[in-house]
């Protein structure tokens, strides 16, 4: 046995696992964070200059980043 063939296995077998935990409907990585129910009212108040990014950040307890990403996913989904 060779560590090509060892390290193939283990893929096929990595593989595999996944695979059955996608059809078990296991989610794998980082968890994913609620957002606020309130939050495209949130951002309807931030548009309007009523509140700021930051207060929203404090309020939903998220990144910047996240903040952009959700808002983008939010209009995408109002289009």
């Amino acid at each position: 046995m060779t560590v090509e063939y060892d390290r193939e296995k283990h893929r096929e077998k990595q593989k595999r696992g996944i695979a059955e935990a996608k059809a078990r409907g296991v989610h794998v990585g980082r968890p994913i964070k609620k957002l606020p129910e309130n939050f495209d009212v949130l951002v309807s108040q931030w548009e309007l200059g009523e509140i700021s990014t930051k207060a929203i950040l404090a309020y939903a307890d998220m990144s910047a980043s996240t903040f952009y990403r959700r808002l983008r996913e939010l209009r995408n989904k109002n289009e």
